[in-house]
């Protein structure tokens, strides 16, 4: 038996230093792949980057079936690192490669590192698409793997009896395997499933909201003003004020006196910050009470009273008010840094459908106020959240567009 084959037996069978030890002195393409998958295991994902982009420039006249496994390893250790961009068409070309000389179970493989960069980047429809795909169910890890994924997208979408119906399926199919980070992957499922994924606004504290209770709100007659989506909701009807922060602040405040009215001085220190109220900022404020009507259109109206102005919403509604686990004006980037990893500035950017710019700002401003750690420099910098704050949890994210894929 040859040193590569041992070193990939030692692999599979968790012995990293053992593999290592077999090809270490050695720098042909294929050991550099070995080397390189090894060194992700361990966790030095940047120098498991740099030794797979070696292995892969020379096995691209070598060998098409290593070279397209080369590729997917990138694709896994890039999306480890949570960096931006993706190696769409590469892995197109891999999947291809994989299909034309019968390797399965990489071609399956390769559609859950493709749904699971997706559902992360919170490209639900996508994500659906690549698992459609997937064509080896007859691995119990593969098929695992699939349920978890599958679970984490009915999380999303609050289907969550489908989500525990996944989940239970996925252990199943795990049988013998159930150990090491996949179980750990299912068993933190299995938690989010009953953890607080919003705070209710109550008359005299904030009552914690888990999944279930989320899903009850979202089909009864209710109008949702949800703090972790920056949106408004009632049953399938759904309004997003992402970019509009100055709308959102006034419809928070609005929520939070209904069914009484917010006064109008009020209304102005929260969305202005104006300590002293002049004429220009009733004008100022009238306008937005106009935009904020055009924007909820047959959710609700906005009623002007005799100090302020009240919610009035269609069809009989009540209103309630969702604010995020973690008190900040950016939950969107606290639920991508929820999932405990190092993110990039540039795949939060991607990620939330923001610029680049805007991300900076508000990275620096978690960063003041203590919610978030910076790492290294360069193109090595990373983001990720402090260790002793709760988490906003990543099925709050709002569904964004399709996915960036660049090369």
């Amino acid at each position: 038996m040859n040193s590569h084959k041992e070193a990939a037996l030692a692999l599979d069978a968790g012995d990293v230093i053992g593999a290592l030890q077999r090809v270490a002195l050695r720098d042909d393409p294929v050991s550099l792949g070995i080397r390189g998958t090894a060194m992700a295991r361990i966790g030095d994902l940047d120098r498991a980057r740099s030794l797979l982009r070696q292995a892969e420039r020379g096995l691209a006249a070598a060998d098409r079936l290593a070279h397209a496994r080369c590729v997917l390893a990138q694709a896994e250790v890039q999306l480890a690192l949570r960096d931006g961009g993706w190696p769409a068409s590469r892995l197109g070309k891999a999947y291809a490669t994989f299909l034309a000389h019968g390797d399965l179970w990489n071609a399956a493989y390769l559609k859950l590192v493709e749904a699971r960069r997706a559902i992360l980047w919170n490209h639900l429809d996508a994500a659906e698409g690549f698992l459609a795909e997937h064509q080896d169910d007859r691995h119990p890890v593969l098929s695992a793997v699939a349920g978890l994924l599958t679970a984490h997208i009915c999380l999303r979408r609050l289907r969550i009896a489908e989500a525990r119906a996944a989940l239970a399926k996925a252990f199943i199919d795990l049988g013998p395997h159930a150990a090491g980070p996949l179980r750990s992957e299912l068993l933190h499922a299995e938690k989010l499933l009953e953890a607080p994924v919003a705070g209710r606004r109550g008359e005299r504290r904030v009552v914690p909201v888990t999944p279930d209770a989320l899903r009850v709100l979202n089909r009864d007659n209710i109008l949702i003003v949800d703090g972790t989506r920056l949106g408004v909701r009632l049953q399938a009807s759904v309004v997003s004020l992402v970019s509009r922060p100055v709308l959102f602040s006034l419809l928070t405040s609005l929520a939070t006196a209904w069914p009484a009215a917010g006064l109008r001085s009020d209304l102005i220190r929260t969305a202005f910050g104006s300590r002293h109220v002049d004429e220009s900022h009733r004008v100022r404020l009238r306008m937005e009470m106009m935009r904020m009507r055009r924007a909820l259109g047959n959710l609700c109206n906005v009623i002007a009273t005799a100090d302020g102005y009240r919610l009035d919403p269609l069809h009989g509604a009540s209103v309630v008010l969702l604010e995020p686990l973690v008190g900040t004006r950016h939950p969107q980037i606290m639920a991508l840094l929820g999932d405990g990893e190092a993110w990039s500035s540039r795949a939060i950017a991607e990620a939330a459908g923001s610029s680049r710019r805007s991300v900076q700002r508000a990275l620096e401003a978690l960063r003041r106020d203590g919610l978030v750690l910076s790492q290294g420099g360069g193109p090595s910098h990373r983001w990720r959240t402090s260790p002793v704050d709760p988490i906003t949890t990543p099925m709050l994210l709002p569904q964004s567009g399709p996915p960036t894929v660049r090369d």
